[in-house]
């Protein structure tokens, strides 16, 4: 390693010239002055986080052990000592010396937390309170409770020492959260604008340390020591915005980290990072610009983190091991196995919490993905697009996934939790596999995989970690604790001998603990009666040489036996629930998947599964709204052996078929946006269903339902898996032999179904820019709806020959006269029918964007504002924004930009009411340019954050591209230097992603002109902004 002198010094001195240290250090105490600047808590704390991304636990931090050299620089020593001769100690000391008013309660009295004693980066953590504490801190060993904060502490710092003191170590900060906290601003400490400005080479009291990642990434802070700098190291140095005056600017500079000797962290040592801060006034618009690598607004159901269990005691060491492998690049593939119940996904949540992990992973950049909802492939894509916040058009695809995660090299941690459910059970593990090699090919991801089984993916350099039951003492404290949570407080009593029999007869397996240690409290028997109990009713269930001891199944069964058989609604409760691996709201589980039970009883089988431990809520507790889910392992164990009746089974695919046709609209019905999130909010669930329904005898309403959320799709994440399943399926039906030749109704129903399934899966195909095969598709549906037994259907057949003709005007690839009959037969079969005034007026609108595209604006406006008047006479909000977009696009074209301004401020507000996303952005993408070009820039800048936000919610990187170069383009009118270079950067960062296309590849070129003019001017006028090239086009 690299830091400090002291380390230096020994490894090239040795030991035997320890003692001429003290000629270079002074302790804190010999000065006085160090605790009143504050400034030596923050070089504390960065030498602290250097040890620990280093995987190295100081074990005794004090202030006797902090030395300041002449310079004023301070530096941790005592440590070297200790890890210099006993190597093991770089990941915890297990010697139970040390300072008693520095150690933290878990070493003090390891066997009340259930911990084996050792030293790790939380104790760390808990002594730096102390060393904070300790200028004004006098108090003796016998005191239990911690002190006031004392009267020379500010209110800030105290708030931070008692986080730094939790009882519970996974609630203490990360050191690399210590050191933002230590942080001068966050201090209200003042130092002054010379300090700031001296060059880490020399000897500056007070800015001796550097900085090697940019803030954003929350990643190591190195010290370089004052004096010679290493050879190996590169200096770059970067002038940034002073956080004080917009104009002044400090040098803050960025080193690479040389490669440690105890692990190589996940940082690279090639890489080099700079080190930006941005003005106060630049906050709103770089988090704009950052929020890009934030969640969109992803249709499926997000889920957060799993909350770190209420009991989890005996697995500390386990836990250090595993966040020690993921901070090594070399051994960031981790995989934890064992048996359902043993408490996988517990481990691997408090992993991701600890100090070591979250001094490297930021937790902005832990990503949980709960593989137990992905039944294939295609659900695995879409759970780590929405889990890893990425925006991109569809989900079919990896590609975007991975370019994204490529083009940051920010590190990050993912957590795919039970992926035995698509390596083992989904129908297509080689696709599954492939998709973990190319995550694991990123060498800045580490993985942290739960699954059953050892046999993982190849291709890919596992580290293994088997889980095994937990030790006799923690199954024994975890025991009494669930059970005092399930007793209301009341604690345990009984011969410690008869828990320890019961605790063996089930292998001292965690969730077994949990379901029988819930039921015994809830019950308030005693382990003698729960031990004669479970013996008397799990005799024929023991295994063959099983010593005695029942299997987690075994144990499950006897835990449903004792608290749900009885009760006929929970089992049938149980059932369901497990079908819906996403879990549902109480709302929806009342009306639409358990509906011919009472609501009184559903209530009261809710309770007695939650009794059970069987199933977990989230939410208020209230059911109607609070969101239940079956614990992973019970989901497992009744998929198999039948345990979940065919009756039931058949249910739940009705009631999903029925609910997917009950929110069937299009968007111009005025329940089209609530019917979108009622959809939304069972998605995964809906979409592991219709991935059931067989091809060649689906149940009664199968197959409208496969359609109906395929246009779901197609307005939302457009996809092809689901659609394509669909069309499969309707040529199955179509050519069942069953289906009589005389029955035309019956052909008729079958043959509308293939044009309905063509038409769908072209709609995706069209917003994915897939063109030639949508054509191919629309073409079919229409021949198809011409052609239906019993006579044609013209209103569907126009609809598909609308979208047949915008794709065609897309590709430009046919010139008006050759379109001309096509846009005259859409308007032809929309309003054959003179009475259905909405289809009439489909037809002007599809006829109007047709004279729009010819450049025929007056022709284009009278046929549209015809449409315009009908559909705001029916009350159809999206079809009346559609032409009202169009109109002011010709206003624009004609030059008559306040008309345009005005109009497309109509549509925009039809747009909302309609709830279609492509529209709401596309809407006010026109109106911010319009409001650029009549030089209304303050206007236009509020516009841009609910713009920018629609755009990432469609899904599409051009769109959120070109809304940041205009915010760049907003900002330089505004005279905003700072703010347009921030933001001409990130729609550098966008268009680089789509750069294969020609149009992106025009637009990097124009961002980069432009930022490299932003770069050379020290102010922004009107003559400078005038040389900037304008986007294009503008409207």
């Amino acid at each position: 390693m690299e830091h400090g002198s002291v380390i230096n010094y020994l490894k090239t001195h040795g030991h035997a010239n320890v003692d001429l240290l003290v000629n270079f250090f002074v302790t804190i105490y010999d000065l006085p002055f160090v605790f009143n600047t504050g400034v030596k808590l923050y070089e504390i704390a960065q030498g602290l986080e250097y040890l620990h991304s280093h995987a190295i636990v100081h074990g005794d931090l004090k202030g006797a052990n902090i030395l300041v050299k002449e310079s004023g620089s301070a530096c941790l020593a005592d440590f070297g000592l200790s890890i210099y001769s006993d190597a093991s100690a770089k990941t915890g000391s297990t010697s139970r010396g040390g300072s008693l008013y520095w150690m933290a309660p878990e070493l003090l009295d390891p066997d009340h937390f259930g911990f084996q004693f050792g030293r790790t980066v939380a104790t760390d953590v808990y002594a730096f309170g102390c060393v904070c504490f300790e200028d004004n801190l006098r108090f003796g060993a016998e005191r239990a409770e911690q002190p006031p904060g004392p009267p020379a502490m500010s209110d800030t710092l105290w708030q931070h020492v008692t986080e730094f003191w939790a009882q519970r170590p996974t609630a203490r900060p990360s050191t690399q959260s210590l050191v933002q906290k230590m942080t001068w601003p966050n201090m209200g400490w003042q130092l002054s604008q010379k300090a700031f400005k001296s060059s880490p080479i020399q000897s500056a009291p007070f800015a001796p340390f550097i900085t090697a990642r940019n803030p954003s990434s929350s990643l190591l802070q190195v010290p370089l020591d004052s004096g010679a700098q290493s050879a190996s190291s590169t200096l770059s140095v970067s002038s940034v915005p002073s956080p004080t005056t917009s104009s002044s600017m400090r040098s803050v500079n960025s080193i690479d980290l040389p490669v440690g000797t105890e692990a190589t962290p996940l940082v690279n040592s090639e890489d080099k990072f700079e080190f930006n801060i941005l003005d106060p006034q630049l906050g709103g618009i770089a988090d704009t610009v950052k929020h890009f690598s934030h969640p969109h607004n992803a249709t499926a159901h997000r889920e957060d983190m799993r909350l770190l269990p209420h009991v989890f005691l005996g697995r500390d060491a386990l836990v250090q091991k595993i966040a020690f492998l993921l901070a090594a690049q070399r051994t960031s593939r981790v995989c934890i196995t064992g048996v359902g119940s043993m408490g996988k996904t517990s481990v691997a949540v408090t992993v991701t919490e600890s100090s070591i992990i979250r001094n490297i992973f930021p937790k902005e950049y832990i990503f949980w993905v709960p593989c137990i909802t992905a039944k294939s492939s295609d659900l695995l894509r879409r759970i780590l697009y929405t889990q890893l916040r990425i925006t991109a058009e569809t989900y079919d695809s990896l590609d975007p996934l991975i370019a994204e995660l490529d083009e940051s090299q920010q590190p990050r941690l993912l957590l795919l939790d039970n992926f035995e459910t698509p390596w083992l059970s989904g129908p297509d593990p080689l696709e599954v596999g492939h998709i973990l090699r190319r995550l694991a090919a990123l060498r800045h991801i580490a993985l942290l995989v739960t699954m059953t089984s050892g046999v993982t993916p190849e291709g890919i350099e596992w580290e293994h970690v088997p889980l095994p039951a937990l030790e006799p003492a923690a199954a024994r404290a975890v025991f009494k604790n669930t059970y005092r949570s399930a007793a209301g407080g009341l604690e345990l009593t009984g011969d410690e001998t008869q828990l320890d029999n019961v605790l063996e007869s089930i292998g001292h397996i965690p969730l077994a603990i949990t379901l029988m240690a819930t039921c015994g409290g809830h019950l308030g028997a005693s382990p003698d009666d729960l031990l004669v109990d479970w013996r008397k009713a799990g005799t024929a269930m023991l295994a063959v040489g099983g010593k005695g001891r029942l299997s987690m199944n075994d144990t499950i069964g006897l835990s449903m036996e004792r608290g749900v058989s009885s009760d006929p609604n929970a089992l049938r409760l149980l059932a369901i629930l497990s079908m819906l691996p996403a879990g549902t709201t109480g709302e929806n589980l009342l009306k639409w998947w358990a509906p011919t039970t009472w609501r009184a009883s559903t209530h009261t089988a809710v309770q007695i599964l939650r009794t059970a431990a069987l199933i977990e809520l989230e939410g208020d507790g209230h059911l109607p709204t609070s969101r239940i889910f079956v614990r992973p392992t019970i989901q497992s164990y009744m998929s198999h052996q039948d345990r979940i009746p065919a009756e039931v089974r058949n249910q739940v695919h009705d009631a999903c078929y029925a609910f997917i046709l009950r929110h069937k609209s299009i968007p111009d019905d005025h329940l089209f946006k609530s019917d979108m999130e009622a959809i939304a909010s069972e998605e995964i669930n809906i979409q592991g269903l219709l991935t059931d329904i067989p091809v060649n005898a689906p149940r009664p309403n199968a197959l409208d339902a496969l359609i109906g959320f395929s246009l779901y799709q197609s307005w939302t994440k457009p996809s092809t898996v689901v659609a394509s399943h669909a069309l499969t399926v309707a040529y199955a039906a179509l050519s069942n032999p069953h289906v009589s030749v005389h029955d035309v109704a019956a052909r008729r129903v079958t043959a509308r179904r293939v044009a309905a399934a063509h038409a769908a899966l072209a709609e995706s195909l069209l917003n994915l820019d897939r063109y030639d095969e949508a054509r191919a598709h629309f073409e079919e549906a229409a021949a198809r709806f011409k052609d239906l037994p019993g006579g044609a259907d013209l209103h569907s057949a126009g609809e598909a020959s609308m979208q047949l003709l915008e794709t065609w005007m897309y590709q430009h690839t046919r010139s008006s006269s050759e379109l001309e009959p096509l846009a005259q037969e859409v308007q032809a079969h929309l309003s054959h029918d003179e009475t259905d005034k909405y289809h009439v007026a489909r037809g002007l609108l599809g006829f109007g964007d047709f004279l729009w595209w010819s450049s025929r604006p007056d022709e284009a406006l009278e046929t549209l504002s015809i449409a315009k008047a009908v559909f705001e006479h029916l009350g159809c909000p999206t079809s009346t924004a559609h032409c009202l977009y169009r109109m002011a696009r010709t206003y624009a074209d004609q030059g008559r930009t306040t008309e345009a301004l005005s109009t497309i401020k109509d549509a925009l507000k039809n747009a909302d009411r309609s709830g279609e996303v492509m529209w709401m952005w596309m809407t006010r993408d026109i109106m911010i340019r319009l409001l650029v070009v009549l030089e209304s820039y303050e206007e236009a800048s509020t516009v841009f954050p609910r713009s920018l936000s629609l755009a990432q919610a469609a899904g599409s990187p051009l769109a959120i591209a070109q809304g940041l170069e205009l915010l760049a383009y907003n900002c330089a009118a505004m005279m905003d230097l700072p703010g347009a270079r921030v933001a001409y950067q990130g729609a550098q960062i966008q268009f680089a992603k789509i750069k294969s296309t020609r149009f992106a590849q025009d637009d990097v070129a124009r961002c980069s002109e432009n930022l490299e003019m932003l770069k050379s001017m020290t102010e922004m006028n009107k003559d400078n902004f005038f040389k900037l090239r304008r986007p294009d086009p503008m409207y």
